[in-house]
């Protein structure tokens, strides 16, 4: 418990000093629904649980840009996976999720972001079929609400 407790004071610290240098901004791009197929339905009624009682279910999924920028006076570098770059990204709750995407060579990349320059991520965000089927004691609501996304460096 006390090596999770550093570890957490260790990335708290390290994201406020590179707060100051780097700025993050998430546009949605799109935003829509997408059906689920009878295997995904099936799946989910049997193996965890869910009650999914209409006709043609929908998942709700949002397209994503985040844009970091650099707002020092020197570049600012970190390390980021080839495919993989949204493992690096963090949200607050169990409601909303990051869909990975598919990738054949996953490495560690350097990523370097000059003075006064950005780079864009693209990705997917998906809203959990907890809240449009939720099921015995779930809690939804306050938590999409107040989502908020992180990067760790």
């Amino acid at each position: 418990m006390k090596t999770l407790l550093i570890f957490f004071l260790l990335i708290s610290n390290l994201i406020s000093a590179q707060n100051q240098l780097v700025g993050l901004n998430l546009a949605i791009d799109s935003a829509y629904r997408r059906p689920l197929s009878k295997h995904e339905v099936k799946r989910l009624k049997k193996d965890l649980g869910y009650r999914i009682d209409a006709n043609n279910p929908t998942i709700e999924q949002f397209d994503v840009t985040l844009t970091i920028s650099n707002r020092s006076e020197n570049p600012v570098n970190f390390w980021l996976m080839s495919c993989s770059y949204e493992d690096n990204f963090w949200v607050n709750n169990n409601y909303i999720s990051i869909q990975n995407h598919e990738c054949d060579k996953n490495i560690p990349e350097s990523v370097s972001i000059n003075p006064g320059k950005h780079l864009d991520y693209k990705f997917t965000l998906i809203k959990s079929l907890k809240l449009d089927y939720p099921f015995k004691y779930c809690l939804d609501g306050e938590q999409v609400k107040t989502t908020k996304l992180g990067l760790i460096l």
